[in-house]
């Protein structure tokens, strides 16, 4: 191996470490309003009638299809502008979405009350949840944003608070987004 190999590698990993030493230095609810910030900018191309059309991905159909087999009250966390939650009310959920971005809620309750959907939605951060214990048999959150969630104490946090919030026998189910991130979003994600 030559020296300009071993001098590329080195730099390499000096980047990623450069990166996670972000975590040591600001405080976890800074990097939250990092994300929030993020997201904000991002939030007028989340909520728009054409992604609401797109309906369900591949994976959520699979789950309609294989564990949420009849209407429930269902949960979706970081809902955005409501794409999935949507779906699920016009199949007979009854859906409730959380999301941080006050633009993305309001236009989401704005969709549902305009197409009379049994859907509601809330502007919550995911580290504080302020949900009506035992309402709901399910909540669905992408396996991405729980790991955005800047430290092993909110995370441990969020799902105490949803083990309280869901029904007996509930369950929290973690999806994935197949899509790549933009580099708006891979600039977001090196800080969560």
């Amino acid at each position: 191996m030559t020296l300009r190999f071993w001098l590329s590698k080195g730099i390499l990993k000096l980047s990623i470490a450069l990166r996670y030493a972000v975590l040591a230095i600001l405080p976890p609810r800074e990097i939250l309003q990092l994300a929030y910030e993020h997201y904000e900018r991002e939030a007028s191309r989340e909520h728009s009638e054409a992604r609401i059309a797109q309906d369900l991905n591949e994976f959520e159909e699979a789950l309609l299809e294989n564990v949420l087999t009849s209407p429930r009250d269902l949960l979706i966390l970081g809902c955005g502008g409501g794409r999935e939650a949507m779906a699920f009310a016009k199949r007979g959920f009854r859906v409730e979405g959380v999301d941080m971005i006050p633009e993305l809620v309001e236009g989401a309750n704005a969709y549902a009350a305009r197409h009379q959907l049994p859907a509601t939605f809330k502007c919550q951060d995911l580290t504080g949840l302020r949900l009506e214990p035992n309402s709901y048999d399910c909540a669905l959150i992408t396996l991405w944003l729980y790991e955005q969630l800047p430290s092993r104490v909110l995370r441990v946090q969020t799902l105490a608070t949803l083990r309280t919030i869901l029904r007996a026998k509930g369950r929290v189910i973690f999806h994935f987004h197949l899509s790549q991130p933009t580099q708006d979003e891979r600039k977001i994600f090196y800080l969560l």
